[in-house]
């Protein structure tokens, strides 16, 4: 039941988190937002998850588990039915209240996620990079239903409806998360050490491929929908099955990349090979300039197609073994092993540097798409 708990959870935040990407920036442009604005919109919510997460996890222990995790909830839900309200506003004020609100958003959220890779380390200690596989699951799943539903809702009612449903979704799973999860909270114990883990030069290999996968990803988030729908006239529901192809392959590949960590596959290997890969993905998406001579033209839909699904794939193996990375950095450093407040600490970290991409991706994203195009 534990293991539900958690994936309802990633299913839910995920989907608060993707339904904005089909048709949030055409619709903020509309209202006079720039480009470049409309990035930092994306990249405020992970900057608040960013700051948030390190801080979370270092007093878990203090705050409670179960507490964080459900209060998280219900901050999320209510904001992203907060956002579907700003439907009535028009630029600067439209633009402000988009900061301020997937700012609080980002606060439930993160706490969300620091108390949920917490538990899911403190309750499967020898299966942690297959539970985290398999809760990737839902994570993408929740990416994957987020922009297609996001798009159909929006293309059925306007700008309210797709936050007010999603919203709503994650206030309803709030309210029976006490019933899932385990009845006692799960201890209280020091605070660990983060001076101690950040000594340990794997903790850094792992912190840059985590940053690095998040960025790359949420580089999309403002800039394929214009490009998309400038390049091959798409409609906002299209765009959103476009931005499934890549969750899709990450969430069926998940699993498998998790399980071979457990088995003993060198996860710092796996990361490279994965990070390589993506790195031939984007290529094709764009298209690079270098692949000019290579195909007739720049503007194939297969290109995207193909470079959006061998991205999934790729990002998978690069992500997936980082979290057992930085539990074997802990415990190089001599943190205490089967801990809650070590748990609590690496998941603050990865949390922080996943936020981190995420905040990179769009705001360089929207800005280099103001200045050379995508």
């Amino acid at each position: 039941l534990t293991l539900v708990a958690l994936a309802t959870m990633n299913l839910a935040a995920c989907m608060c988190y993707a339904i904005p990407a089909p048709f949030f920036p055409g619709e903020a442009q509309s209202r006079g937002v720039s480009d470049t604005a409309v990035g930092l919109v994306f990249g405020t919510y992970a900057f608040f998850c960013m700051v948030t997460g390190p801080l979370y996890g270092k007093y878990i222990n203090l705050i409670g588990v179960k507490f964080m995790l459900i209060a998280g909830m219900f901050v999320a839900g209510t904001c992203s039915v907060l956002f579907g309200m700003l439907d009535y506003m028009e630029g600067t004020v439209f633009l402000a209240f988009c900061f301020v609100i997937r700012a609080m958003e980002a606060v439930g959220v993160s706490a969300c996620y620091t108390a949920s890779f917490a538990i899911m380390a403190k309750e499967f200690p020898d299966n942690v990079a297959t539970v985290l596989g398999t809760l990737e699951i839902f994570t993408g799943a929740g990416m994957m239903i987020g922009p297609p539903v996001g798009g159909a809702l929006y293309s059925l009612g306007g700008y309210k409806v797709p936050f007010l449903v999603v919203g709503g979704f994650m206030l309803v799973c709030a309210v029976f998360m006490p019933l899932i999860l385990p009845r006692h909270d799960l201890a209280t114990e020091e605070t660990a050490s983060l001076l101690a883990l950040l000594k340990v030069p794997s903790t850094y290999i792992a912190s840059l491929a985590i940053m690095t996968c998040a960025a790359v990803y949420a580089f999309l988030e403002p800039t394929l929908q214009p490009y998309l729908d400038l390049k091959f006239d798409m409609t906002e529901a299209q765009v959103g099955l476009i931005f499934l192809l890549s969750v899709g392959l990450y969430t069926l590949s998940a699993p498998l990349w998790g399980w071979l960590t457990d088995r003993g596959m060198f996860p710092r290997l796996t990361m490279v090979l994965g990070l390589l890969f993506t790195s031939a993905s984007y290529l094709l998406i764009g298209p690079s300039p270098l692949l000019e001579g290579v195909f007739v033209t720049g503007n194939e839909l297969w290109m995207v197609l193909v470079g959006l699904g061998l991205s999934g794939i790729s990002l998978g193996a690069a992500l997936v073994p980082t979290f057992s990375e930085l539990l074997n950095s802990a415990r190089e450093a001599g943190l205490e092993e089967d801990s809650l407040a070590t748990y609590g600490l690496v998941s603050g970290v990865y949390n922080c540097m996943y936020s981190l991409g995420e905040f990179i991706g769009p705001t360089i994203g929207g800005f280099l798409d103001d200045q050379y195009q995508f």
